[in-house]
């Protein structure tokens, strides 16, 4: 797999990770969660597309994701959480009973921890590549 494609996945995370931050600022809460979700999984697809040099599966487990990478056994008790949390707002966020529930359990609290985690968690993937 060509450079290029690894830079264009990592790219397109920061974007994500920029859009959750835009987000957060704006309020659109359920929003940031979800382009915090999308910023990891982007991320992990290039240390994907890295290590394996092939196309990653598409899907947005962000633990199968870490496992396919071989990474899963680095990461702490909290960031395994923090990737099981990213997904539960990312799907949620796809249907209207979920999404309700979702929207009434953010805080802003809530959003600014997971933005910090998700920034950090951000960081020590890309120095992975």
């Amino acid at each position: 797999m060509e450079e290029k494609n690894i830079n264009t996945w990592v790219k397109i995370a920061d974007e994500d990770l920029d859009t959750a931050e835009y987000c957060l600022n704006g309020k659109k809460y359920l929003w940031a969660m979800v382009m915090c979700q999308q910023a990891i999984e982007k991320v992990l697809k290039a240390i994907y597309v890295k290590n394996t040099d092939e196309i990653p599966e598409k899907t947005h487990n962000l633990t199968k994701l870490a496992k396919d990478t071989g990474i899963i056994n680095e990461l702490s008790e909290e960031t395994k959480m923090l990737l099981d949390d990213l997904l539960i707002y990312y799907y949620g966020s796809r249907y209207p009973d979920k999404r309700e529930k979702l929207d009434i359990d953010l805080t802003p609290e809530l959003i600014k921890n997971t933005m910090n985690s998700t920034k950090e968690f951000h960081l020590w993937l890309k120095n992975k590549l």
